[in-house]
Formats: C-alpha cells, structure tokens, sequence
C-alpha cells in the first residue's frame, strides 16, 4: 500500500521549496528580454464578444528604452485575420507589464469549429527569456450551449496527485460517459480509477459545472478494498459536501480535490486533481 499518510509532512516540505524558489527568482534579475505570461487562452465568444487583454512582460525592470514585438501566425486551417492585436510593438516605458487587447471577427467563427493561432515575439526588439512563456497559444470558436450529448463519448482522463504530484500522478484511461435515461441532467462515469462501477454527475449548463454527489463507491479498484469517491475542499482532509467540477466549452471536464477514500483502512488513498479529456 502507497504511504500516503505522510501528506501533511510533504505538503509543509514542499511549501518550503516553493517558497524559498520563488523568493529567489523574485530577486534575480534578468537580462533584457520579453515573455508572456499566460501560456494559453480559449475563446468561446458570443456575438458581444469584446476582447480580452493578454499581459506581457519586460523581464528587466531597470531598463528603459525597451521594446518587443509580437507577430499573429494561423495553425494550418485556421483562416487568417480572425484574431488581430490592438498593437504589435509593446513599449515597455509604459510599465514593467504591459496589457495587449485581442479582439476578433465574429462573423468568421464556426459553432464547434475550432480556430488556433500563435503568438510569437519576432526579432527585431527583444526575444524570449527566462521566466515566462515563449509564445501564446489563442484558441477560437463561436459560443452555443451545451448540451448533455456533448459530454457523452469517450474520455481520457490525467489525475493529478495533490499528496505527492508527479509521484504519485495517475492515468485512467478509456473513460466512458453515457446519458442517463430518465434523468436529462445526470451522467454516468464508468473508469474513474481503473473503476468498473458507473458514477453518477449531474451536469449544469448555465452555471457549466458537473457535481458527483459524495460517498459513491467505486470498488476494489487499488487492491485495499472498498474506495469511495468524496470531496476534499482545500486538499487535506476529506468532507461530505458534493464534489463539483467544471465543464468546458471544448467538451471536457475536471474536478479539484477528488478524494479516493479507502473505507477498511479509514484513510484516503489519494485527493486528485483530475482533467477528463474527450478523445
């Protein structure tokens, strides 16, 4: 059996390393270089759509005179000028961070279609440093409601250990989720774990969000006995409260703080952080 009991000693531990390793990153100082500082965004717009604003970051905030400019390139599919930048040359006597607003063209977006643009710095001002991110990856389409046949199909899902992460890290995959028959609003989630048991979630569309009632068992699913699904609502310790989640635009799902708890033992065997992504 994994030990997992040791999470509030790993956590403080951790919490220290962070710690100290941001505080020194805080006090170094760079060379005279650029980056983002949001690595991706997902637009799903409506027709008052307006724009959003992507921060980018002078790494060197001594230096004045500094400049970067930022270049929009289309994946391959993806029609150009549908995203466009209220400027591509950044000032950074302006502030240390400075905000680009991205709008784009509602008319050429397409319900379920998506569009995948890159922003890049060119060469010509400052390039790429440490600290940030290199490029940008802007995904678009145009918003509809979900509906329930959405979220039903196959999924793989990334379960992120908040006991030890990467560690203890898990993969479930050929999920399988199908519509409940009688009740519009619930789901049926068959492998959480490696799990044959169905779970039932019932979905949100207007708030976007898919609850799993607490204390569902999943079975024997790590050789330890019975394992139920719980909520853990800040990562540490397990509650009764329901476990709730997010639904996205793009069809997939994710929770924070699923808790696997085993019930012969009276200990948790993980609390996850799990991403389901429909294949």
């Amino acid at each position: 059996m994994k030990t997992k009991n040791i999470f509030y000693i790993v956590s403080v531990f951790l919490i220290f390393v962070f710690t100290s390793c941001e505080d020194e990153h805080e006090m170094t100082k760079y060379s005279d270089t650029v980056s983002f500082v949001e690595e991706s965004y997902f637009i799903t717009a409506k027709e008052d759509f307006s724009f959003i604003q992507i921060p980018v970051t002078h790494r060197s905030i001594n230096t004045t005179g500094s400049q970067a400019e930022i270049e929009i390139v289309a994946e391959e599919g993806s029609p150009a000028n549908v995203i466009s930048l209220d400027k591509n040359v950044v000032n950074f006597d302006e502030a240390d961070t400075v905000m680009i607003k991205l709008t784009l063209d509602y008319n050429s977006l397409i319900e379920d279609e998506v569009f995948t643009y890159k922003l890049k710095f060119t060469d010509k001002y400052l390039e790429y440093g440490y600290g940030g991110y290199e490029e940008v990856t802007v995904e678009v389409t145009k918003w509809r409601p979900r509906v329930m046949s959405d979220f039903v199909g196959t999924y793989n899902a990334y379960a992120v250990s908040n006991v030890s992460p990467g560690e203890y890290d898990e993969e479930w995959p050929s999920i399988t989720t199908v519509a409940d028959e009688t009740d519009d609003t619930k789901l049926l989630i068959t492998g959480i774990a490696g799990s044959t048991i169905a779970v039932e979630a019932y979905l949100d569309f207007e708030a976007l969000t898919i609850t799993i009632p607490a204390g569902q068992l999943i079975g024997d699913v790590y050789g330890y006995g019975d394992t139920y699904i719980y909520n853990s609502s800040d990562g540490s310790d397990v509650t009764v409260d329901d476990l709730v989640g997010t639904l996205y635009e793009n069809n997939n799902f994710s929770f924070d703080y699923m808790a696997l708890y085993l019930f012969g033992y009276q200990a948790y065997w993980d609390i996850f952080t799990p991403t389901f992504t429909k294949q």
